[in-house]
């Protein structure tokens, strides 16, 4: 009987085990359930939760209260750090190393939104860094010593939790919802130079599109964004452009009503919600990136 779950999450210390909250749920007809705590403060200190149905259970640790960021994209955002290990250096002893998750999500591709997907997180350490996104590690190293300087305490941290959600060759089409694409099915496919000193020729921009299956209208939204609706994040990292070259108007009317469905679909942050009273929420942050194109075959950006 799948109708029910016991859930128990317990703070782990050095001298005994208290717990923060314990409980039964129903499921929906379709099994899904979910359970909701309080806001909690940032700390470095870990968590562990433990769900039970009749014999099975499933223990969640290693977990930390701070902000997620998903870093979502084509290839530049898919670029692992093992190949920039010649440039920078990871040990996996540095100061900020217990306070960063990652999280890889496997690729997928859906016509409707799907519930769930497949996501596996890790630990940061040397190993796991080599096969996740260099980009998006370096942000968050940077974030965090921008935050904590050298020396960061468990008691005052804020950790980071980093969502890889990037597949190479992707178009911006099949990661915007079905009405964003809609919307622009009209929009011009050629250059729009938006900076009058800029001359903007369609003969600058290429484009070899791979990964056909995945480059359908909102199959990617449906697949790998969709299932996260529920989660509440701190900001999105966009890293794409290279596959939209041959029509980057389009892309230049996808990518504001693309970043406006995110913050829909995701809860607004707010900046201290520990505070009293909380914090008026602000717009969830989108941060982009896209890539320089140059003339193929020249060698120059």
């Amino acid at each position: 009987d799948r109708r029910y779950e016991n859930h128990t999450i317990t703070e782990p210390t050095k001298v005994n085990q208290s717990t923060l909250s314990e409980g039964k749920h129903q499921a929906s007809e379709a099994g899904l359930w979910r359970l909701c705590i309080p806001p909690l403060a940032a700390s470095g200190v870990e968590w562990t939760v433990v769900v039970r149905c009749g014999k099975e259970h499933a223990k969640l640790q290693h977990l930390l209260i701070g902000d997620v960021w998903l870093c979502g994209g084509q290839s530049n955002m898919q670029f692992p750090f093992r190949k920039i290990r010649p440039l920078i250096r990871l040990n996996g002893t540095d100061a900020y190393s217990s306070y960063i998750r990652m999280a890889l999500v496997k690729k997928d591709w859906a016509p409707i939104p799907k519930q769930e997907l497949q996501v596996q997180w890790w630990l940061l350490n040397r190993h796991n860094a080599a096969f996740f996104s260099a980009v998006c590690l370096l942000f968050a190293v940077e974030v965090f010593k921008a935050l904590h300087g050298p020396s960061p305490t468990p008691e005052t941290v804020v950790p980071l939790g980093l969502v890889q959600n990037a597949v190479s060759g992707t178009i911006q089409q099949t990661w915007a919802p079905s009405h964003v694409v809609q919307a622009c099915q009209s929009a011009p496919a050629g250059c729009q130079s938006v900076d009058p000193a800029f001359q903007c020729t369609d003969r600058m921009w290429f484009v070899d599109v791979v990964n056909k299956e995945f480059n359908q209208d909102g199959v990617m939204w449906n697949a790998l964004w969709a299932p996260l609706r529920a989660l509440p994040i701190t900001g999105v990292l966009w890293y794409q452009g290279e596959s939209n070259g041959k029509d980057p108007g389009r892309l230049q009317c996808i990518l504001p009503l693309f970043a406006e469905a995110l913050r829909e679909q995701f809860p607004a942050p707010r900046a201290n919600p520990n505070a009293e009273p909380a914090a008026a929420p602000y717009p969830l942050p989108f941060l982009m990136a896209l890539l320089a194109p140059y003339p193929k075959g020249q060698g120059v950006f």
